[in-house]
């Protein structure tokens, strides 16, 4: 719980996926919402890499639910639907939970959780697929953290390389290959 003081702390504010591992948690925020859901709430429809998605978002005041652990500055629970079905005719549904310390309209929670798989897809997924940072086993020292910073260092020279239309991991190699580009992508 050490993040969500600290953001509070700070007059920052957390919207945090809620797992299995929090098992009060997620039982208090599941069953809040068995009961709650009867009512439509904010929705979006995506088409787009060969899926449709639909998507529906509630919030419900963490003051209202009973049976919720104590968590610091803790205001609005929220759940996030998603349901897709791709080209292929394979459908999916799940559902997520959040809490948050900010009093969340549908809109505001769904832009919240959207932005989240943003950063998570355009850095963190770059970062593990075409440096495999989660595989790197570096622990000692400040190694790990100066690794990190050379990895944000590199996605972004390589992204601001733009002569040669490829993806992050293809420019990665093409550099490694060839010194004139490799030379470009440093100059970028």
């Amino acid at each position: 719980m050490g993040v969500p003081v600290f953001c509070v702390d700070k007059k920052g504010d957390y919207l945090l996926a809620v797992k299995g591992n929090q098992k009060k948690l997620y039982q208090a925020i599941c069953s809040a919402f068995k009961s709650e859901t009867d009512q439509p709430g904010y929705r979006q429809i995506e088409k787009g890499h060969g899926r449709q998605e639909y998507r529906e978002h509630h919030v419900l005041s963490a003051r209202d639910i009973i049976g919720l652990p104590d968590w610091p500055g803790l205001k609005t629970i929220g759940m996030a639907t998603r349901y897709s079905c791709n080209k292929a005719g394979q459908e999916t549904l799940d559902h997520r939970y959040y809490i948050s310390s900010a009093e969340l309209s549908e809109e505001s929670f769904a832009q919240g959780v959207r932005s989240h798989w943003d950063v998570e897809n355009r850095l963190h997924w770059v970062l593990d697929v075409a440096f495999r940072e989660d595989a790197c086993k570096i622990s000692r020292g400040h190694g790990a953290h100066n690794l990190a910073t050379l990895r944000h260092v590199a996605v972004n020279q390589l992204r601001r390389e733009t002569t040669r239309k490829a993806g992050t991991r293809r420019k990665q190699r093409m550099a490694a290959m060839d010194v004139i580009y490799l030379d470009k992508v440093i100059r970028a």
